[in-house]
């Protein structure tokens, strides 16, 4: 069994050039759904209602991605594994909580 060790020297720690700007979020790309799009969003949605999802169900499934997401977010924070698509993941946490608070407010 050949065994080296490793005698090199360990990597100097980053040095911090001053307070870091913080990430904006990269804006969500809009263009027109296609007609695949929009008949998958029709298709889940006929599924949902035939399983007799309420707007509570709706909501509490909302906030269950939100939390989820959260977790996950927070997760990659902790072990240094942030990614390009984190920021998106953050913007579109901000829409579903809206759309949660807007489902909440709606007509019932």
């Amino acid at each position: 069994m050949n065994m080296t060790l490793d005698t090199s020297t360990p990597r100097r720690a980053r040095r911090a050039s001053g307070p870091r700007r913080p990430k904006m979020p990269v804006p969500a790309q809009t263009w027109p759904p296609t007609v695949a799009e929009v008949q998958r969003q029709l298709d889940l949605a006929g599924e949902a209602l035939l399983a007799g999802l309420s707007r509570e169900h709706v909501v509490m499934a909302l906030i269950g991605r939100i939390a989820r997401d959260e977790h996950s977010l927070a997760y990659r924070r902790a072990c240094h594994r942030h990614t390009t698509y984190d920021a998106q993941v953050e913007a579109d946490l901000r829409a579903i909580a809206l759309a949660a608070c807007w489902l909440q407010d709606g007509p019932r």
